[in-house]
């Protein structure tokens, strides 16, 4: 067909094409919802797996910093015992 010429006005584009055309960006948009549904599920993955390892953060570090604190607990009473096991009579 040429645009260039009298049918550009009359018939430029025919019922068919138009159709076939309605046909395709239907497709179009409905792959459009898949993908955009598809990274939604994604983004919600990637954030719960990203609150989750904040989580485990967390929790190894405060394993850790009770360890300390019992660790130097123990440190001091073992200091302690033997201090009066060998001083005090």
């Amino acid at each position: 067909m040429d645009y260039n010429g009298p049918e550009r006005r009359t018939n430029w584009v025919t019922k068919q094409e138009f159709q076939e055309l309605v046909i395709e960006v239907r497709t179009l948009s409905d792959n459009w919802k898949k993908h955009l549904d598809i990274y939604e599920e994604f983004l919600k993955t990637s954030l719960t797996e990203k609150l989750e390892k904040q989580e485990l953060r967390k929790a190894i570090t405060e394993k850790v910093v009770t360890g300390g604190v019992w660790a130097t607990l123990i440190f001091l009473a073992m200091a302690a015992w033997d201090y009066l096991k060998t001083h005090v009579k």
